[in-house]
């Protein structure tokens, strides 16, 4: 009889332990053995299992690390937040970009931005003048023989841009992060450069006089379009911008290929629309795809949750 009574008291708590659910808070070993009757959106209501008949409780689940129900599954609810911020520290902070058709108009338009905080950005430009297609000047035919005269350009461009990520930084329940550097964007641009290229002059006497012409130009630009990161490896960064832009063209300058009329010519960072030598309406437009990388140097001034580690003050 004593051995019933005792297998039927063991029976009954395993049976009664097997019951309770238990509930395991982030950073806390000890759970919170329960009864658990809700599982919503953004919390779970329970009651403690030593007091079945008192009040409900609700917790959030942004504070709860996993439950294990009585049934034996286990199920997470790690908060989102915290999912991100892991998955921040791993986000590259750094783009290489190119203008992949540019070459298409005889120049190449590359970049490097680099995250900066929350939000925001930099962007250095540079505008290697001259890479791909060389545009023909001047064709004539002469004694049945075609020829034609090429533009050559070749120059320069630099320029720097600071970026506001307006959609940045996105977290969406139960999902990871948006990319930092992901996101609709407004940039402010500063460019400046200069190139050469050739014009020729076709007299009728069948001389052809090439005439080396130098633009000088700068331009400031608000920029606005949508970054995309693909993998926290691949980028597409489409933009347009308005702006105000500058050089010293002349209109002795028109026949040049650039121009297509004395009032629309572009000075590859943009299409600048006036007739005179001095600040004039201006647009841009591109199309960019991206690398993106880490360094060790940005990994190290991170902690764990992807925040910069501050300065210890020197004594």
């Amino acid at each position: 009889m004593k051995y019933l009574l005792l297998f039927l008291l063991v029976l009954t708590g395993l049976m009664t332990a097997q019951a309770q659910d238990k509930i395991y808070k982030i950073g806390e070993k000890t759970p919170i053995v329960a009864k658990i009757l809700e599982v919503n959106l953004d919390d779970i209501k329970y009651k403690d299992f030593d007091n079945l008949d008192g009040p409900t409780f609700s917790l959030e689940k942004v504070n709860i690390d996993r439950v294990v129900y009585a049934t034996g599954r286990i199920e997470s609810f790690s908060d989102p937040l915290v999912i991100a911020a892991v998955e921040y520290k791993k986000m590259n902070r750094n783009i290489v970009k190119v203008e992949f058709l540019n070459p298409l108009n005889g120049h190449l338009h590359m970049g490097f931005e680099r995250w900066l905080k929350q939000g925001t950005s930099f962007e250095l430009h540079a505008d290697l003048i001259g890479v791909g297609k060389n545009r023909v000047a001047l064709t004539r035919n002469t004694n049945s023989v075609v020829e034609k005269y090429y533009r050559n350009q070749l120059g320069l461009g630099v320029g720097a841009s600071f970026k506001f990520i307006l959609l940045g930084e996105r977290v969406k329940r139960g999902e990871k992060m948006m990319h930092i550097l992901q996101g609709t964007y407004i940039r402010p641009s500063a460019y400046l450069g200069s190139y050469n290229y050739n014009t020729y002059t076709d007299f009728s006497n069948s001389d052809v006089r090439k005439n080396k012409n130098n633009i000088i130009f700068g331009g400031l630009m608000i920029e606005g379009g949508r970054q995309w990161v693909f993998a926290n490896r691949f980028a597409l960064d489409i933009y347009v911008g308005v702006g105000l832009g500058l050089d010293n063209y002349r209109q002795s300058f028109n026949t040049d290929d650039f121009v297509i009329s004395s009032f629309v010519r572009s000075n590859f960072f943009y299409t600048r629309y006036s007739t005179s030598d001095y600040l004039a309406f201006a647009t841009n437009s591109g199309i960019k795809i991206g690398y993106l990388f880490n360094t060790k140097k940005d990994l190290a001034k991170l902690d764990p949750t992807g925040k910069p580690i501050a300065k210890k003050k020197k004594k």
